[in-house]
């Protein structure tokens, strides 16, 4: 019995020579017990490991930061930049291209056409014409004749011209029967704007109504961000140029110029729709994505602040990796402040000053912050 306790009070002794390191255990284990009991989860990784895997630290610092204040909006077309396209009457759709999603489009281009049914008063009018176009070729028949048994005496350019009318009366006469037997006449529409298409439901030979959308247009070149700012946010809100729009959907940072600021304030809300416009480089930016707009209100404030690069996403929540020993790392749940630069967030709770905060490597971390 003695030899036991001897024996584990020396495997103790050696565990704790070498600084609480048990090298006999992975790389990397996540370990949820501390002397305080408060069934946090730590991150174990070893120092080679560390080093290969390109483990970075900071420390938290106090800063000088401008407040900006944010809020989160929708990118929408901007005015004239969509449009949606229908047929001008009920009929067969004729189009000679199958259009999908992404095809670009020009002002003024024909899409498709359609085939559409006379109307009575349509055919009454194509009967008038077709009398009228009758007795135009009856006359450009007897002209021509007549100018012909005259020739020698008659110039030949009078005889030419006589056949080009007879020749066009009958092209006219001929056009009117063919629409009258059918029973239709094709109308083509064209585009609105351009742009590419953002939807289509053009099908060959299908009869459509009028009700029924077959394509819509939009051109995303210069796009709108629209967001609800709440009413005590309205006065920083800047006249010219001076909002920062970032949005999952696209890379780096777009600038975004007041459009306009709504009048009403929403009695459930307290909020007012405002919009900005931003020229959407490369077209990045996608109609219906969620955007961020930044507003800096040009006054300055020493703060808690992190590198922007140690800030990790889950979800709704923010977290940085604290390091809180030689190879001990504990995630910890943080909440932005409104400070903020080029490289640093203001951090309002979870950290102070001194703390250590991983800030490359992160990569390793992301899936003990989902479990």
């Amino acid at each position: 019995m003695l030899i036991l306790v001897t024996t584990g009070s020396l495997f103790i002794s050696q565990v704790l020579a070498h600084g609480g390191e048990d090298h006999s255990a992975p790389a990397t284990e996540v370990v949820t017990s501390r002397a305080d009991a408060t069934s946090v989860a730590f991150i174990t990784v070893a120092k080679e490991s560390q080093f290969a895997l390109g483990i970075l630290t900071d420390r938290v610092a106090e800063r000088t930061m401008t407040v900006t204040s944010k809020v989160t909006g929708r990118i929408i077309p901007a005015a004239n930049g969509r449009a949606e396209v229908y047929a001008p009457q009920e009929g067969r759709i004729i189009s000679s291209r199958a259009w999908k999603i992404g095809d670009r489009v020009t002002k003024g281009q024909t899409l498709f056409s359609v085939e559409q049914s006379l109307t009575g008063t349509e055919r009454l009018e194509l009967e008038r014409d077709l009398i009228e176009a009758d007795r135009d070729v009856e006359e450009s028949t007897r002209d021509h004749d007549r100018k012909r048994s005259l020739e020698g005496v008659v110039a030949k350019k009078e005889i030419e011209l006589a056949r080009i009318r007879l020749e066009s009366a009958r092209e006219r006469r001929s056009a009117l029967r063919q629409v009258l037997s059918r029973g239709t006449k094709p109308v083509s529409v064209t585009a609105p704007i351009s742009g590419s298409i953002a939807s289509a439901d053009v099908v060959g030979g299908e009869f459509v109504e009028v009700s029924k959308q077959l394509l819509e247009i939009v051109n995303t070149s210069v796009v709108w961000v629209e967001a609800q700012f709440f009413e005590s946010d309205l006065a920083s809100i800047p006249r010219g140029t001076g909002a920062v729009i970032t949005s999952a959907s696209a890379v780096g940072t777009y600038t975004g110029s007041l459009v306009s600021v709504g009048n009403v304030i929403s009695p459930e809300t307290r909020t007012v729709p405002v919009i900005f416009a931003v020229t959407n480089r490369n077209e990045q930016l996608k109609i219906n994505a969620s955007a961020e707009i930044a507003i800096s209100s040009g006054v300055d404030i020493a703060v808690v602040a992190v590198p922007k690069s140690a800030v990790v996403r889950a979800g709704a929540k923010s977290y940085v990796i604290a390091h809180r020993g030689p190879e001990e790392f504990e995630p910890l749940e943080v909440s932005a402040g409104s400070g903020e630069d080029a490289s640093h967030v203001q951090v309002m709770t979870g950290l102070k000053l001194g703390d250590k905060v991983v800030t490359t490597g992160l990569t390793h971390f992301r899936a003990n912050l989902t479990q």
